[in-house]
């Protein structure tokens, strides 16, 4: 019998690499615990070979164990601390996991044994950005450019750029990346950036990052906040409709601010000529004879038309028009059960009502229609909700709040088809749920001056505006070496209205706690409602009057009131309570209506008060029916303005109960008594652009006479209001 043992693969240890292999094919294969018993092997058998930990190290820090990879590296440091792919290693974990000031320590000592190694220069870039060393930054990522373009480095460098405003050199080298083919979706939203929201070029950047990652809504923000400046792409094209659908579904876009996109994609299709025909329409008779073409209905009923009546409030006199006809023409077919309807026209009907309760009933009503609607009324509070038709709970809906039904709250709990589910969660439960969200608001103090007072109730009965999607995204760049962008600054917004301002800020700072103010529950309940929605922390919500804002006791880093002090009996005392909560060089964000912009609403506001027009729904339809059918061109602005086409905007821009007006030399002297130095105009980057030309000699647009004389060019500069920000000395 021979003396030799015969050998056994399963007690023999395996070598090396045979371990190695079996770690990387379990990795592979999702066998991570396998992996990690192979590797720990490995360590155990091997412990001399710096391979093995590296290799081990790479492993622990991919799968969640980062703490135990470090601990490996620094011991190969310890034999060789010149190693640059260890160092270079360590520097990227610390990066990555947001610790960029360690990251320093390791990558500059690789970069001082390898100075052109393109992924040194590239991650120590990376890393000096974020501890806010922007000088040195700048200089590696061009280094690592030079010896190894990269995309990252080109987004970085260039988000450096934006941020500085240097927008012709991000635009230079982006469009450099953009040429060598190394660019992303990140490197296109940097690139429309940097060629300015309205531009032709920024758009259709706009446009080829969505077709990139249809799923990301940067870009579809970018596009819409293009277009409404003027960008309006001319492109017709089922794709065009698509990328358009992308937005309405997205609740980070302003449906709005796409509204001339969707509109040209269905009235200027020649394929789609029949739907344009509706618009010609003035009357109502003329419109059913056109409507009850089953074809002209099959060309408007179409998703993309049903999605933007839904989501898209109409701002011109045509598409409301149009809309009055469709509610009036549904109302007399189920009222007399003439036919049954489509699947597509119910989806209309629940798009329809959506439309209607928020732009709060503005749409004209015949006296014909009242009757219906009294009939229809008394009939669906007859009966029980659930052997009620939907659809004559739809068409209600065009008409009337639900809640005005004695049985609404039976909706919220019913069983509805899909048509109508839209218009029950807006107009029932929403209700519901801010009137409870009102009983949860803390009141700093009782408001008792008389003009805030009158302001409130307004914003009680109709709070201000009523939306349900606006531009909400996190800063292209992270703005890391900007401190108020890094610190948990304190920031107060005074008058937060229904919380679209919470959101701009959110989005600008997303550090901050925020607290908002305002002085109607209403609005406050509706803002706590769309800022859930949202998922945004730290916003605490007070009931109060500016007035009374030092029973605060809190001092913020940053102010902001926009449109609101020009609402106050006295808003030179409004702003100086708002500057005793402003630390000393402190931020204050103000906006103030513009004497010159608003002569046409002077206007208006004396015809309102000679005609009695009252500020109830039935007197702001009224007074819209004065403007429409006036010859005045002097009111041509008014027709075109977004806030013509709900009662509550109606209401706060032409009946409004305290209303004062500024002009620049005002604001400028006001900041000279008050110890506030200017910053800048908050407008878009095209309109700076055209002031610059104007006044070469002050490039940073700071010389509020400058932009007295340059307004009274251009009197529609500062239609909305003038924004601007000051520094407290």
């Amino acid at each position: 019998m021979s003396t030799e043992k015969t050998t056994n693969p399963e007690i023999i240890p395996p070598t090396l690499l045979e371990m190695l292999q079996a770690a990387l094919t379990h990795q592979k294969e999702g066998r991570i615990k396998e992996a990690e018993e192979q590797y720990k092997k490995a360590l155990s058998d091997f412990p001399f070979l710096p391979d093995v930990h590296y290799m081990a190290a790479l492993f622990f820090v991919q799968n969640g164990k980062r703490k135990y990879g470090l601990t490996l590296l620094n011991k190969l440091l310890q034999s060789a601390p010149d190693n640059v792919k260890v160092l270079r290693l360590i520097g990227q974990i610390y990066y990555e996991d947001g610790e960029g000031s360690k990251a320093l320590q390791p990558l500059r000592r690789a970069h001082t044994v390898a100075p052109n190694d393109a992924e040194i220069n590239r991650l120590l870039g990376l890393a000096l950005y974020r501890d806010t060393q922007i000088s040195e930054a700048k200089t590696r990522l061009k280094q690592s450019l030079d010896s190894q373009p990269n995309i990252e480095a080109y987004n970085k460098l260039s988000e450096i750029y934006l941020i500085e405003e240097n927008f012709n050199e991000a635009r230079a080298l982006l469009e450099h990346a953009y040429a060598k083919r190394l660019y992303n979706y990140d490197t296109l939203l940097r690139l429309a950036t940097a060629y300015g929201l309205g531009s032709t070029e920024c758009t259709k950047t706009a446009l080829r990052a969505i077709s990139l990652n249809p799923l990301r809504d940067e870009a579809k923000t970018i596009l819409a906040q293009s277009v409404v400046l003027g960008g309006t792409p001319q492109e017709i094209s089922p794709a065009m409709s698509d990328i358009v659908m992308l937005c309405l579904k997205s609740s980070r876009v302003n449906h709005n601010e796409i509204i001339t996109l969707w509109e040209r994609q269905i009235f200027k299709d020649p394929q789609n000529i029949k739907a344009a025909t509706l618009l010609n329409q003035s009357d109502y008779p003329s419109f059913c004879v056109a409507y009850d073409d089953v074809d002209v209905r099959r060309a408007l009923l179409k998703p993309l038309f049903i999605e933007g009546v839904k989501n898209i409030m109409v701002v011109s006199l045509e598409q409301e028009n149009l809309l009055t006809h469709l509610r009036h023409y549904y109302l007399d077919l189920l009222t007399h059960n003439q036919r049954s309807l489509s699947h597509e026209e119910e989806d209309l009907l629940g798009a329809l009502a959506v439309q209607c309760f928020y732009n709060e009933y503005v749409l004209d009503v015949s006296a014909e229609e009242e009757q219906q609607l009294k009939s229809l009324k008394a009939s669906l509070e007859s009966q029980p909700i659930t052997q009620i038709t939907p659809r004559k709970i739809a068409i209600f809906a065009c008409y009337e709040p639900l809640t005005a039904l004695h049985h609404y709250q039976d909706l919220a709990q019913a069983q509805m088809p899909a048509f109508l589910r839209d218009a029950i969660h807006v107009g029932v439960q929403e209700v519901l749920e801010q009137r409870r969200l009102q009983s949860s608001i803390k009141s700093l103090c009782k408001i008792t001056d008389e003009t805030s007072r009158k302001v409130q109730e307004q914003y009680e009965e109709n709070p201000y505006p009523r939306w349900k999607s606006h531009s909400y995204i996190e800063p292209l760049a992270d703005k890391s070496f900007d401190p108020a962008y890094r610190r948990e600054i304190k920031i107060l917004i005074a008058g937060c209205g229904t919380g679209k301002h919470i959101l701009h800020t959110s989005a600008s700072t997303p550090s901050a706690r925020i607290t908002a103010v305002d002085l109607s529950r209403s609005s406050l309940a509706y803002a706590m409602m769309r800022i859930k929605e949202y998922s945004i922390p730290n916003v605490n919500f007070i009931h109060c009057d500016i007035l009374d804002l030092d029973v605060l006791g809190n001092d913020f880093d940053t102010v902001e009131s926009i449109g609101v002090l020009h609402h106050m009996r006295d808003p030179i005392k409004g702003l100086e309570v708002l500057l005793r909560r402003l630390k000393p060089s402190g931020r204050i964000r103000l906006g103030l209506y513009s004497e010159m912009a608003r002569q046409d609403i002077v206007r208006m506001r004396d015809i309102i008060a000679q005609r009695n027009f009252s500020s109830t729904t039935e007197g702001i339809r009224a007074c819209r029916q004065y403007i429409k059918d006036t010859d005045d061109t002097t009111f041509q602005s008014l027709k075109i303005s977004k806030d013509f086409y709900t009662i509550s905007s109606v209401r706060d821009m032409l009946f409004h109960v305290q209303e004062s007006r500024f002009t620049l030399p005002q604001i400028q002297q006001i900041l000279d008594s008050h110890g506030l130095v200017f910053e800048k105009f908050n407008l878009p980057r095209m309109k700076l652009d055209i002031y610059r030309k104007h006044y070469p000699d002050d490039p940073q647009v700071k010389n509020l006479l400058n932009m007295d004389a340059f307004e009274k060019k251009y009197p529609g500069l500062f239609a909305g209001m003038y924004q601007f920000s000051a520094i407290k000395k």
